[in-house]
């Protein structure tokens, strides 16, 4: 759970603990508040990240704390706390977040392996309910997979990391550009003149929302099998293929016909005829509860009050924040799943 709200006349303290997780540019670690809440904060290197392809990273840095800060809190998205990035663009940039204790479901299926059916269409139903209020931010999260949902220790998911997500302009606004990971993204970001493929080029690049349901579907497949989609194909050009010029994934031997049926909506080709995040929400392989959510309407939230700016405290590993708020997390809907 995110930590209460804090004083604005008293400095906050964070104290790094383990590595959460690590990346070529940075690292998550877990830190301790003052109040003994633990939080989780996301560092990044700028100054190496402009010395070489990392300026990818960089702007990514940039859009993920900028898309965090706008959006009001929800039940299934990780909550942001605060950011600061260094004056000059050189040194390390943060990002404090909720700290998700439960690890990821990608650590889930390693640890336990393949989920039931009723598991995995909770947690489908979950990460549903944060798209939902996603795109009705008009957010493209564009790399929804098993590494970036989060599960808390009481089996709630929430999505997370947002370094690859987008705003678009309006409602139907369209994205551009190739972002996200191979094996859940959708055929039609692919569909561009000079595409990677080498196939031949059959739209503009341009691509919605329901290109993330594309990427829950994959999620589920994974969810169902332990495996991610095309786990046999090791070059990651080989995956973009065979999403681009091939009908289906393979679908799990195994599953249910409501199972099979809802992953059919999520990985129909043509986005025009793919089902919506809100559509979703009444399939019957999801339970109940998350129609009635989004029919009234809980996850609309009023926007936090924003956080300021953070600064370095020290010469240690302890951070102090002044200046400012943290919003306490919204009570959960009632019944929501």
């Amino acid at each position: 759970m995110p930590p209460s709200r804090l004083s604005p006349h008293r400095p906050m303290h964070f104290r790094l603990g383990r590595m959460l997780g690590k990346g070529a540019y940075g690292a998550v670690h877990e830190a301790l508040l003052e109040s003994g809440a633990s939080v989780a904060v996301k560092r990044v290197d700028l100054g190496r990240c402009a010395r070489g392809p990392g300026k990818d990273s960089r702007l990514a840095f940039n859009v993920e704390s900028e898309v965090l800060r706008n959006l009001p809190s929800h039940p299934h998205v990780v909550a942001f706390l605060a950011s600061e990035a260094p004056r000059g663009g050189q040194g390390e940039a943060l990002i404090w977040m909720e700290c998700v204790s439960g690890g990821s479901v990608s650590g889930v299926l390693k640890t336990y392996g393949a989920m039931r059916e009723d598991t995995a269409g909770r947690f489908a139903a979950h990460v549903l309910s944060g798209l939902v209020f996603l795109h009705s931010n008009r957010v493209v999260h564009r790399d929804v997979k098993p590494a970036n949902l989060l599960v808390t220790v009481c089996g709630t998911v929430k999505i997370g990391d947002f370094g690859s997500a987008c705003v678009v302009d309006g409602e139907g606004g369209k994205a551009k550009g190739i972002a996200g990971t191979p094996n859940y993204m959708a055929p039609e970001i692919f569909r561009m003149v000079n595409n990677p493929t080498g196939g031949e080029a059959q739209g503009d690049g341009t691509y919605d929302c329901k290109a993330d349901v594309w990427s829950l579907g994959m999620t589920l497949i994974e969810m169902l099998t332990a495996h991610p989609p095309y786990s046999e194909l090791s070059n990651p050009f080989a995956v973009m293929f065979h999403i681009a010029r091939h009908p289906t994934p393979p679908l799990p031997p195994s599953a249910s016909s409501r199972a099979l049926a809802f992953l059919a909506r999520c990985l129909e080709r043509c986005p025009e005829a793919r089902s919506s995040s809100l559509d979703l929400c009444t399939d019957p392989f999801l339970p109940p509860q998350l129609g009635r959510l989004n029919r009234d309407a809980g996850w609309q939230l009023p926007p936090p009050t924003l956080a300021t700016r953070a600064t370095r405290c020290g010469g240690g590993r302890s951070w102090r924040r002044t200046g400012g708020s943290i919003p306490p997390p919204p009570p959960p809907p009632p019944n929501h799943p």
